[in-house]
């Protein structure tokens, strides 16, 4: 999900204070890392036309279906997305293994992350990813660092491992396992709109890719460390951003306006967290008092408040088919048929948290969460499948 961590475990805003000398970095290496011309972002297919790796995988039961290059037939690939009825993640996950990442000695974790596409699921704990692509998982890439971030990536194309990396913030990474730098800036948040459209930000700053630059988006938001910008989402006309200092929304080309009727009557600080939208005119945010907002097209309302007892700060928001999921710090839940369904719930301590999720569908979603039991032979980090009715380990 993706780079802005919870009031318990206050060691991962470390970076904050670095923000101010981002810009510059970003200047020096200008985000001017090309994609590598892999049949048209094809999942690791060579550009002559021979399926991919996952492609090749694919079968009549769907397993890793979809994994097939835009360069040519990929036949594996086609065969799967085609036949068995599911090319999405029951078919592309192998059931029987799941992610077991080693021992942690981590007292707790700076960033974890989970994506997926029809073709895979891709899990990135702190400075490494895993993939399952169809046979289990395994490590995919590693990088110096870590840091504040996430991953993301591009349906069928390469990977996209942010965050706290040195001298490069964004790697583009092959599901071949090779990476390259896309860009300098140690953004905490991407989200990816098409092949060729991806927006990303840090502190007041908002980046735009378009699908070889990472190029700055107009003015700044305001000074870095008063904004604190900690997540995006766009579509192809709207762009909404969830900042310490308030949410601001761009139609268009335009300037983001920040919302001002969002912002606490108390005058206290608005410390919005996560944002997801549906359209144009269907946009929610949350909040790290545990507040979700919704703007139907007119004006923003609240939907919902924190229970008592809960461990409140809304970490993301992710939506499919007009069925919204959030993750809190111990919690994962759902707005079905006008109700709050809950699908995962975890001890509100600090050993314990809700990381991130993303899917496919609303009967596809990955779970990524912390158990606290880090002496355990997988580590502490475990990976959830919800079909739309139960979880079943992945």
């Amino acid at each position: 999900m993706n780079g802005d961590h919870g009031s318990r475990g206050s060691s991962s805003w470390r970076a904050a204070a670095r923000f101010a000398v981002l810009l510059g970095a970003f200047s020096a290496c200008g985000g001017r890392t090309q994609l590598e011309d892999d049949a048209a972002l094809g999942a690791g297919g060579g550009a002559s036309g021979t399926p991919s790796v996952s492609g090749a995988s694919g079968n009549n039961n769907g397993v890793a279906g979809g994994g097939a290059d835009s360069g040519g037939a990929g036949a594996g690939g086609a065969a799967g997305l085609n036949s068995g009825g599911n090319a999405g993640l029951a078919g592309a996950l192998n059931p029987t293994q799941a992610l077991c990442a080693g021992p942690s000695n981590f007292e707790t974790h700076e960033a974890v992350d989970v994506w997926t596409d029809s073709a895979g699921a891709f899990v990135r704990i702190d400075s490494r990813v895993f993939a399952n692509v169809g046979a289990g998982w395994s490590l995919l890439s590693e990088q110096k660092g870590g840091g504040v971030g996430g991953l993301s990536g591009f349906i069928g194309g390469p990977l996209l491992f942010y965050g706290s990396f040195g001298g490069c913030g964004i790697n583009l990474v092959q599901r071949s396992g090779s990476s390259s730098c896309s860009g300098a800036a140690e953004v905490v948040h991407v989200h990816v709109v098409r092949q060729n459209l991806a927006h990303a930000v840090y502190g007041g700053r908002i980046l735009s890719y378009d699908g070889a630059f990472w190029i700055q988006r107009g003015d700044a938001l305001g000074d870095n460390a008063q904004v604190g910008a900690r997540q995006v989402w766009a579509n192809e006309n709207t762009l909404v951003v969830a900042a310490r200092s308030g949410v601001y929304v761009a139609r268009g080309g335009g300037k983001p306006q920040r919302q001002v009727e969002l912002e606490p009557s108390d005058g206290s600080e608005p410390d919005f967290t996560a944002v997801w939208g549906f359209s144009d005119e269907l946009l929610w945010v949350g909040n790290r008092k545990g507040e979700l907002f919704e703007f139907d097209g007119k004006r923003w309302q609240l939907r919902r408040e924190a229970q008592a007892g809960e461990c409140a700060q809304i970490r993301r928001l992710w939506g499919s088919q007009g069925r919204l999921f959030v993750a809190s710090e111990n919690q994962v839940f759902s707005a079905n048929v006008g109700a709050w369904q809950a699908i995962l719930t975890l001890p509100c301590e600090q050993a314990s948290r809700v990381w991130g999720l993303w899917g496919n569908a609303a009967d596809d979603l990955l779970i990524a969460y912390e158990t606290g039991a880090s002496n355990t032979e997988c580590g502490d980090i475990r990976v959830n499948h919800y079909d739309g009715t139960r979880l079943t380990p992945r």
